[in-house]
Order: C-alpha cells, then structure tokens, then sequence
C-alpha cells in the first residue's frame, strides 16, 4: 500500500472514533439525572441522616396530655357576684382579699371515659349537705349562707386512675393546706366563709 492509501485509511478510521465518542457522549447526556431529582436525593440522604436507622422513639408525652385524658372543671357562687365561669385543672374559682363568701359549688369531669366527680359542702345553718355530682348545685344560690368547707372525691373509672386534690381559701385563714380524695377542706363550726377554691387531678404513682 502506498503512502497516500495509508493517510486515507487513518484519517478514516479516526472519523470512525469521532462518531463513536459523540454517540456515547449524547446517549450518556440522555440518561442523566436532572438537577432537580439530584436536589431531592439530596433531601432525602439528608433526612435519612437526621433520622438513623435505629434511633429511639420520641418520649411519650405525660399523661395528663394523652388523648382521652380526664380534667376537672368547677364554679362557684360568689356574694354579690353570682355564678362564676368555670375555672379548669387548678385555676382558682372564687375571690381572694375582697372578703366575698361562696355560696354554692358545682364540678364535673371531661375526657373520654373520665368517670364522675362528687362534691358535699357544709353550709352556714345548714352543716354538711349530702353529695352531689356532675355538676349538679352543693350549697345555696340566692339565699345569702356562707360554704364553710367542703369534701370531693371520684367516682368510676376516674376513681381507679386519679386522685383529687383541693384546697380553700378561707376567712382569717388564707390558703389551707391541700386535701384529697375526700377529706374536709375549711373549718365546720367556726362560721368562717370560704372565699374561693382550687382543684386539680393527680394521676395515681405520679
């Protein structure tokens, strides 16, 4: 073969490697990934780093918090101010250092499968009156007689999973320590007014 043949069978070939690289190039630009799905896998490496194969559950929130979870609603009669709205989970229900008697008490729960809440109230001329329940009235309206203390317990399925704790404010006394389940809060027989009332659910072992 002579020089000039030799010159034309290179240059051939080397076409021959052009086209084959260029199709390669183009099939190889065909089959790659957009910016966008690299953005997304990126996120999603990402996330899969925030969150380890393994990694311990997020706590459990406190049982007061979990759905179905009982709460205590009360109000109170107050002199000269009549009904009150209801006060919730140990918000305060009455007056404090304006000298006011309460007259009557009302409670009830809420919450999925709470159970019931019962009240009794020793009343001005009266004594203890027998209990009452889910918001039915303990003690007077309109009749002018001071609550001078008062017992509240559970009932149902609240009784088994709580206990009730409560306190009075009461006249010459302030704030009395907490009773429960119960027990009498305030004084009987010194004719002193209670002038307002907390109550608050305790989860039993909590």
């Amino acid at each position: 073969m002579n020089t000039a043949s030799a010159n034309e069978a290179r240059r051939k070939g080397i076409g021959v490697v052009l086209i084959i690289a260029l199709l390669a190039l183009a099939c190889a630009m065909a089959f790659s990934p957009s910016s966008a799905g690299a953005v997304d896998l990126a996120a999603g490496s990402a996330d899969l780093a925030a969150a380890p194969s393994g990694a311990a559950a997020p706590a459990a929130p406190a049982p007061e918090e979990q759905a179905g979870a009982a709460h205590v609603m009360y109000q109170t009669h107050v002199q000269s101010v009549g009904w009150q709205g209801w006060a919730k989970d140990g918000g305060m229900a009455g007056t404090q250092g304006r000298s006011l008697r309460l007259e009557g008490l009302r409670a009830r729960l809420a919450g999925a499968g709470a159970g019931g809440i019962a009240y009794s109230t020793h009343v001005q001329g009266i004594g203890w009156q027998g209990w009452r329940q889910d918001g039915q009235l303990s003690g007077t309206s309109g009749r002018s007689l001071r609550l001078e203390a008062v017992k509240i317990r559970l009932t149902g399925a609240a009784a088994g999973r709580y206990d009730v704790y409560y306190r009075v404010h009461a006249q010459r006394f302030g704030w009395m320590g907490w009773a429960k389940n119960g027990e009498p809060a305030g004084t009987s027989g010194y004719s002193y007014r209670l002038e307002a009332l907390e109550v608050r659910l305790v989860e039993k072992g909590g």
